[in-house]
């Protein structure tokens, strides 16, 4: 048992000095003269503070940009989304605005085409009426009588009447006198 721990001790003894040799620990802090002389470990088993720190906002910024990231693919896409909905909301109403604009032009259209049908229905309503005026009048009391009935509009009845009077005072004017001598 005592040659078992003394072995031990001297083993120990032994490899201390390596290990520490292998390991060394950060200067003291005096010598880091404010922290701006920072040494790193021996055989790099330990990051130097600074690297830590350069590392730590490293990560910070790069957390940064990618939250920056994901607003510009998020939010401002979606809105972008939104303009472009509205867009196509507008483009909507002025497709339909134009489809009423062409059934309109085409009501009109319809519209002129029955007014013409109209006035060839009151064109074909008023001939057969002055044919039927005009006609007999040329016909019985002469052309005069008729220059006549067309100027008090086509009144037929008018331009008889008209006529018989110049008749009546062309045959007492002629020379009928009554047995007397006097004249009418």
């Amino acid at each position: 048992m005592r040659m078992y721990a003394a072995a031990l001790i001297a083993a120990v003894s032994v490899s201390t000095p390596a290990m520490a040799s292998q390991y060394q620990t950060s200067p003291a802090p005096a010598q880091y003269n404010g922290g701006s002389n920072v040494s790193v470990f021996s055989n790099n088993h330990y990051a130097s503070p600074t690297a830590v720190i350069a590392g730590a906002t490293q990560v910070a910024v790069g957390t940064t940009v990618q939250a920056l990231n994901q607003v510009s693919a998020s939010a401002l896409n979606n809105g972008s989304a939104a303009v472009n909905t509205g867009s196509v909301a507008l483009v909507a109403p002025i497709n339909a605005l134009n489809g009423s604009v062409s059934a309109l032009n085409g009501s009109l259209s319809a519209t002129t085409g029955n007014l013409a049908v109209t006035t060839g229905s009151i064109a074909a309503a008023v001939s057969p009426t002055l044919n039927t005026t005009i006609a007999p009048v040329i016909s019985t009391q002469g052309l005069g009588t008729a220059a006549g009935a067309i100027g008090v509009v086509g009144n037929g009845a008018v331009g008889g009447t008209l006529g018989l009077l110049r008749n009546l005072n062309v045959n007492v004017l002629s020379g009928n006198r009554p047995a007397s001598g006097k004249k009418y």
